[in-house]
């Protein structure tokens, strides 16, 4: 973890990970969504691919937690939710799931420290 403006700063990888590591020790189900695509080759042309198998904005990690659907955004202090993010985060809570946007690993721990029947959906 790095130091910026003499305060620590974790990285959205750095999160990500000790958020991972927390649902594991929790035994919560979840997947890790890579949907940022790769570099791949055909022939001599090298170009970016997306998954075709993600819709654009899933958030980072999709969850179960007693019952509920959630899922997890991962963003630094100061980052923001992209236009595609935010959409299919209200689209999620729309359809019954409950959305966290962590800026850090306490942002999940907060939520699953709440009692099931205070779990809102959003």
């Amino acid at each position: 973890m790095k130091i910026v403006n003499g305060k620590p700063f974790a990285s959205e990888q750095q999160i990500l990970n000790s958020i991972i590591d927390f649902l594991s020790f929790q035994n919560v189900p979840f997947a890790h969504v890579r949907n940022t695509g790769s570099i791949a080759r055909k022939g001599e042309n090298v170009f970016f691919a997306k998954p075709r198998n993600c819709q654009k904005g899933v958030s980072d990690i999709i969850a179960c937690y007693r019952g509920y659907p959630v899922a997890i955004e991962v963003k630094t202090e100061k980052a923001k939710l992209s236009e595609d993010q935010s959409a299919w985060l209200s689209k999620w809570g729309k359809n019954g799931g409950d959305v966290i946007v962590a800026r850090s690993l306490d942002d999940v721990v907060e939520y699953f420290k709440r009692p099931s029947k205070y779990v809102t959906r959003t």
